[in-house]
């Protein structure tokens, strides 16, 4: 799950701003919406099978992670 800790705090440095007392608890509620989501489709996309969540995790964040690269 070392990706979600890479791509939530860029996400939450763009949502709250770059001040740490907003950017630490959005970067976590980030951080867990991501791997909830990621759980969630791995459980419901092939139902009597299960995607592992850290390669969901990685599917949802690496296009914003890329464009966040690009951009600046």
């Amino acid at each position: 799950m070392a990706f979600i800790g890479l791509v939530a705090p860029h996400a939450a440095r763009m949502a709250a701003g770059s001040r740490a007392h907003r950017m630490l608890p959005v970067a976590a509620l980030f951080g867990a919406a991501l791997l909830v989501a990621a759980d969630t489709l791995g459980r419901v996309l092939i139902a009597p099978a299960e995607i592992p969540s850290g390669l969901l995790a990685a599917l949802i964040g690496t296009p914003y992670f890329v464009w966040r690269l690009r951009r600046g």
